[in-house]
């Protein structure tokens, strides 16, 4: 890469040239909330110049990564190096598992999904259930993952606090409030929370029987 055009992608992201890669993650989900076209929806304008600065920054993004992978190449270094995996974890293991909520009854199938997952893998699960008005009891809505996990046995009744401790298991629940859930799902949750795996529900579509008159 060009030394100019790496200066003017690293001055678009606000990087040094000794950037990792999770702060080029943490810098293009930045720029992509504050420039993405759904914010100017009502302003052709601006939303027609958020759109062609979205693929600026994609095509710089893009760059980034690549200059990031030359780096990281074989052929320029000296030596292999073996990243240390965390002790628990193996390699390509999940480390966060994401489930919308509707708190419909069958979204509680996936839950137990996501919850089974996250256990098991010690992952961080993210639970977020998006309305169009903020209630102030929204949170107790949420599955009972506690309760859950006694069933399983995974947790004792009597010793709860200690065995989810001992467990590794971490959880966050989270209500977001927007009209549109895909958008407040995609470009706000999880452009700062990504998920290794989403777990989630679709609704059944149902054929029409058919009839021999």
């Amino acid at each position: 890469m060009e030394k100019n055009g790496l200066t003017s992608f690293l001055n678009l992201f606000d990087l040094d040239q000794g950037f990792t890669t999770e702060e080029l993650k943490v810098a293009y989900r930045e720029l992509v909330q504050i420039w993405h076209p759904e914010r100017f929806a009502l302003k052709g304008q601006l939303q027609l110049r958020a759109q062609n600065k979205l693929k600026e920054i994609n095509e710089a993004n893009k760059k980034l990564q690549d200059y990031l992978d030359s780096k990281a190449s074989p052929t320029n270094n000296k030596h292999r190096v073996y990243s240390k995996t965390p002790a628990g974890k193996l390699p390509g293991f999940l480390s966060s598992v994401f489930h919308p909520t509707d708190f419909s009854g069958t979204s509680e199938v996936a839950f137990a999904h996501a919850l089974k997952f996250a256990v098991v893998t010690k992952a961080k699960l993210n639970l977020l259930h998006v309305t169009p008005k903020a209630r102030g009891n929204l949170i107790d809505e949420f599955s009972k993952i506690r309760k859950t996990l006694k069933l399983w046995n995974v947790i004792n009744e009597n010793r709860t606090e200690r065995d989810l401790m001992c467990s590794g298991f971490r959880c966050q629940k989270v209500i977001g409030v927007h009209d549109n859930p895909v958008t407040s799902i995609l470009n706000f949750f999880l452009a700062k929370h990504p998920a290794d795996l989403t777990v989630l529900t679709t609704e059944q579509r149902k054929e029409k029987e058919l009839i021999d008159c």
